[in-house]
């Protein structure tokens, strides 16, 4: 019967037939993987706390906010599932419930716990470490675009008209969040969030971001950053803040140090 890993290796080798055909010289050249689909996440979820941590039970007995909280940390990647998985389990937080003469649980489930809970739940250095590499990968125009949408959840291009932007980048935000898309960073979200709409009632597509670690890690840089401006001598408040901000040298470079260290 097909399951996650069935899906897995269906987009490989989706992925390495497209990259074989648009560069029969390059056999080698780079394939990006797309993020498993929200099924896909869930049964391969359910996969790994099987092999991995003894797990009975199915989908089922798994909480929403944990297959909440694992799609938006974890973003569909099959490797970043299992390590924050891991880094449940090592928190303390990841039990199961048994069936028992005592009580009315009828198969194996995971323990509730809360979203504030598991959002205490450190991220792993090393898959944090990874994800700022492929930011630091991404061509610096969608840098800078996915730097001034770190603050918002959900938005539009219309929303990112007139921040201060360059014209260059500003004028291929659609292509600029297609490519994001692709990269599993950001998913395209319909219908178009009511708050996307009161901002921009033209909208007809909003973006959201799937890779939300990136996202945090963006935004961490970000205030940073502003706060380092207002604490510098001579700053002056009439300088556009966002464009200062994407004049500094990006959170890739702190990750990138700690790497070679």
């Amino acid at each position: 019967m097909p399951d996650a890993r069935h899906e897995v290796y269906s987009i490989f080798e989706e992925m390495s037939l497209e990259a074989s055909m648009s560069n029969p010289s390059k056999p080698n050249s780079k394939i990006e993987l797309k993020p498993l689909s929200a099924k896909g996440r869930d049964e391969y979820m359910v996969q790994v706390l099987a092999a991995k941590h003894g797990y009975r039970g199915s989908i089922q007995g798994v909480p929403d906010t944990l297959r909440q909280f694992m799609s938006e940390t974890a973003a569909g990647n099959p490797k970043y599932i299992k390590e924050m998985l891991d880094a449940i389990k090592t928190a303390g937080m990841l039990q199961f419930e048994l069936p028992e003469l005592d009580n009315d649980i009828t198969e194996p489930r995971i323990k509730d716990r809360s979203r504030a809970d598991l959002a205490t739940v450190p991220t792993p250095s090393k898959m944090k470490a990874t994800i700022m590499q492929q930011f630091d990968t991404l061509d610096p125009n969608l840098q800078m675009a996915l730097k001034v949408a770190s603050p918002l959840l959900y938005f539009s291009t219309g929303m990112l008209a007139d921040v201060g932007l360059p014209d260059a980048v500003r004028q291929k935000l659609q292509g600029l969040f297609e490519d994001a898309t692709r990269e599993g960073i950001l998913q395209a979200v319909s219908p178009v969030p009511e708050d996307v709409t009161a901002a921009d009632p033209t909208a007809t597509l909003a973006y959201g971001w799937l890779l939300h670690v990136m996202r945090h890690e963006v935004l961490a840089s970000l205030l940073h950053s502003a706060r380092e401006r207002v604490r510098r001598p001579g700053w002056n408040s009439t300088r556009n803040p966002c464009q200062e901000f994407l004049t500094r040298p990006s959170p890739k470079l702190r990750w990138s140090t700690k790497l070679r260290r």
